[in-house]
């Protein structure tokens, strides 16, 4: 399930595929032992890894000597407003790492009042990293 999790993930698929007839189709003829799970299972385990995941980048974040942040509002292809947090530090081993903190929708006005409460939300959800951009 974590590949299937994975796949979800990396392409932006909804979660209703799984219960789509002809995904399932496809599935058990690439694999006929195979059961897919649940969309109920599926959150569960994409939960799961948001935890996981949210530890290492916490623990990448602590251990940065610096962070350099960005912010970005877009609008998707529904044309529904969006705004995104992005860290980037370099590692022990001199690679360039990046994160996404945040993507949320931003349906107020984009005012520099609304941008920075939406900043704050993104930072103080990190912990720690709110001290970092100095919040």
């Amino acid at each position: 399930m974590s590949s299937l999790v994975k796949c979800l993930v990396a392409n932006m698929l909804p979660l209703s595929l799984v219960d789509n007839a002809e995904f399932r189709e496809l599935l058990s003829f690439m694999e006929t032992n195979y059961t897919v799970p649940c969309r109920q299972t599926v959150t569960a385990r994409l939960d799961s890894m948001k935890a996981e995941l949210s530890t290492v980048v916490s623990s990448e974040l602590q251990c940065a000597n610096a962070v350099h942040v960005t912010t970005d509002i877009w609008s998707s292809i529904t044309n529904e407003p969006y705004i995104s947090v992005t860290a980037a530090f370099i590692s022990d081993d001199w690679k360039l790492v990046t994160r996404t903190l945040a993507n949320a929708p931003m349906e107020e006005r984009h005012t520099q009042a609304n941008i920075s409460a939406r900043l704050h939300e993104a930072a103080t959800s990190w912990g720690t990293f709110t001290l970092l951009i100095g919040l």
